[in-house]
């Protein structure tokens, strides 16, 4: 049996992630241009399929870029899953299953079902700390917005939206542009993203998950005309 060690795995990950322009997990995905569903190799099937030389198929060769993006990958996994312990923080099983996998001396074709996921797992993994950098540099800028009730326009750039599945609605978050913390909820997928939009205050809070920052909730959101 075709055996890889775990940094060559890691590379494998990322020469498929580049290879297929992001994460594919599924054979089929949906093309706009043809208009229909097309037939394509998931990046766990061009790794599996590499490490044991499948006659016919595709082959990843494996870049230097590949082995440091891992590299650090594998490093960022790491400290992510120790700093969540040490504040007290879930870390989710599917998080710890990916770091123990990397941790094993021999890895086999078998393994790239999860090992292919290191990738999207490093963009979120970045994501987050993007998201709490900024975070601290608002929670130190932001000011409320308005007077209770009354109507305000904003030039919003959304930072995180999270699709509530037990109000089947959007909880957004974002910024003004004088860097001034602003949320609301939407049914409207449209609204769920960074642009002007207007709406009533409903409150202003002190936020303690955003960093203790000020943050202004509106409600009665449109787009503004």
């Amino acid at each position: 049996m075709a055996t890889i060690n775990a940094k060559e795995l890691a590379a494998l990950a990322f020469a498929a992630y580049r290879f297929n322009n992001g994460f594919i997990k599924d054979s089929t995905k949906w093309d706009n241009e043809k208009e229909t569903f097309v037939t394509v190799n998931p990046n766990k099937t061009l790794m599996r399929n590499t490490i044991l030389q499948s006659e016919g198929q595709v082959f990843l060769t494996v870049t230097d870029e590949d082995s440091a993006n891992a590299d650090e990958a594998l490093n960022a996994l790491h400290g992510d899953i120790t700093l969540k312990l040490l504040t007290g923080k879930l870390v989710s099983e599917f998080t710890q299953n990916l770091n123990n996998l990397f941790t094993k001396e021999k890895l086999t074709a078998s393994d790239t079902g999860l090992a292919a996921w290191l990738p999207e797992m490093y963009a979120r993994i970045q994501k987050d700390q993007s998201t709490k950098e900024q975070m601290f540099e608002l929670s130190a800028s932001s000011e409320f917005l308005g007077a209770i009730d009354k109507k305000i326009t904003v030039d919003f750039t959304m930072i995180s939206s999270r699709f509530l599945r037990d109000y089947n609605c959007y909880s957004v978050f974002g910024h003004d542009s004088n860097g001034n913390c602003v949320m609301f909820f939407t049914r409207h997928t449209a609204l769920a993203k960074s642009g002007k939009v207007t709406g009533k205050v409903k409150k202003h809070s002190i936020d303690a998950y955003h960093n203790n920052a000020k943050v202004t909730t509106i409600n009665y959101v449109k787009e503004a005309q």
